[in-house]
């Protein structure tokens, strides 16, 4: 195949189709057509082309398991849609520039085969690392979370964490490459982590205990507002009235009610009262409420919060998200007046460092506010370790699409490398809930209105990630590193031994 044209349009097919590999579909084995641009890089006559067919395959990826983004931009409209071309091509190209980074870097080091295909490994594990804490960073379908819709698969992260998990995928990917090119050395080389880590989570997945449920129960109340309809005010009555039906269907009394970020259109300082009166509502005589709000300060600082009160109205405690969506809740770059006029004028403020929550019999409660779930370590900053993580969300932007399935399947990776439970609840999307092991507990369909009973579990022991966080994810790389200067001193000493004969 020797026009650079097709081979560029084969990659971009190729990244694409191995997205099928992630939440919904999960076609672990679909990873392997991003096999494809590697063999194409490596064949490349030049590393900075070889660099662009890796790059193309990402585009691909990307542009293929993002497009939902998009959708968000049809809620409101207008000036807004002048986004859709950065929606659609323009964020999935910004991500792919890691990983031609990644690629151009493993070609220009070494002309070795074997080196490079150890090196490409190492340094796409390192970029996508790169991409979690860049311009604040954005790990959504990162390359690791194809092992995440199978659950023994998935408790490597235990181990790894979601970045030493990203390694692993490459390396799995990679390591095809390395076979079809007959780099048999590299390929036993990129094994031997890989089938370590999946011998570790293969005994973790054998050994898990029964699971246990405790008395109390955790109700979360998924009301499907439209997001066209979710901020008109002379709606609200029809939609608290929606979720009193909703929380009032025959059930055993929950401990503890669950609403979805900002559930109440409104903001806490004019709705106190009202939010006061649902909770006697909605919660038995000594239950609780965690509903999301808007909230703002006395400085006029708008916060997306989340609070939580006791059946007689007190409150027991209060959250202010921390980690906020650029261009959605607040703007970079509004200085640019292009920017500003398309992005309004209303943004928040993050919140402070998270305070411990303590609900009885629930123990410390740790709140995640939609976006922060796809963080790992981001609750390693507290001060506690917590016994449970909620996280809140409001998924209607994205509609019918997959984004809100690769939402939840966050949400899962989160409760693996914790050892905590997370409970997940949307405005409309999917909820549910998993174990301190990634154990499905329930969730919902897409889309509609449901009241999801789940039990209360207790967390895990801290697992080797929670403890140790990276280090693994280092060692691998580091290791990765030390093979190939192995790899590339016996081909240079190969070299010289056949010129000097």
């Amino acid at each position: 195949m020797k026009r650079p044209f097709i081979k560029i349009i084969m990659a971009f097919i190729c990244g694409a189709g191995a997205s099928l590999a992630l939440p919904p579909t999960g076609w672990i084995l679909a990873a392997l057509l991003l096999s494809i641009p590697i063999v194409f890089a490596m064949c490349a006559s030049r590393p900075a082309f070889g660099a662009l067919l890796f790059g193309v395959g990402g585009f691909g990826w990307f542009t293929a398991s993002l497009y939902w983004i998009a959708n968000s931009l049809f809620v409101k409209g207008g000036a807004q849609l002048l986004l859709l071309p950065f929606a659609i091509f323009g964020l999935p190209l910004l991500l792919s520039l890691f990983w031609m980074a990644a690629g151009y870097l493993a070609l220009r080091l070494s002309v070795n085969s074997a080196t490079r295909l150890v090196l490409l490994a190492c340094f796409w594990g390192v970029a996508e690392w790169l991409r979690s804490y860049v311009l604040t960073g954005f790990p959504w379908n990162v390359i690791g979370h194809i092992f995440v819709e199978n659950l023994l698969l998935a408790q490597m992260a235990a181990y790894t964490g979601q970045h030493g998990l990203n390694l692993l995928a490459s390396l799995f990917i990679t390591g095809a490459a390395a076979l079809y090119l007959r780099a048999f050395t590299a390929s036993i080389w990129m094994g031997l982590p890989l089938f370590l880590m999946l011998g570790l989570g293969i005994m973790r997945f054998a050994g898990l205990p029964p699971l246990e449920a405790q008395d109390s129960m955790i109700r979360l109340i998924q009301p499907n507002i439209a997001q066209i309809e979710k901020w008109d005010r002379d709606r609200k009555p029809e939609h608290i009235s929606r979720i009193i039906k909703l929380a009032s269907q025959p059930a055993s009394p929950a401990a503890l009610t669950l609403l979805p970020e900002a559930a109440i259109a409104g903001f806490w300082r004019d709705e106190k009262e009202g939010v006061q009166a649902l909770a006697r509502a909605i919660t038995p005589a000594d239950g609780v409420l965690l509903t999301g709000i808007l909230s703002a300060d006395s400085k006029n600082n708008f916060f997306n919060s989340a609070f939580f009160l006791h059946h007689s109205g007190g409150l027991l405690g209060q959250y202010h998200k921390q980690h906020l969506v650029p261009f959605g809740e607040y703007i970079p770059f509004r200085q640019i007046p292009f920017v500003s006029a398309i992005a309004g004028q209303g943004e928040f403020t993050p919140g402070p460092p998270a305070e411990d929550i303590f609900i009885e019999p629930f123990g410390y409660i740790r709140i995640l506010i939609c976006y922060e779930i796809i963080f790992p370590s981001f609750i390693a900053k507290d001060s506690r370790r917590p016994d449970m993580v909620i996280t809140l969300s409001n998924d209607a932007w994205f509609g019918q699409s997959t984004g809100p399935y690769q939402h939840f399947a966050q949400s899962r990776l989160r409760a693996i490398e914790e050892g905590l439970p997370v409970y997940r609840l949307a405005n409309t999307g999917i909820s549910g809930g998993f174990d301190s092991f990634g154990r499905l507990l329930g969730k919902t369909k897409l889309g509609v209105q449901a009241v999801l009973n789940l039990p209360h579990i207790k967390p895990a022991p801290a697992p080797f990630y929670a403890q140790n966080r990276s280090i693994l994810f280092w060692l691998m790389v580091f290791w990765l590193a030390g093979v190939a200067v192995f790899l590339e001193f016996a081909y240079q000493k190969s070299n010289k031994w056949r010129n000097d004969f």
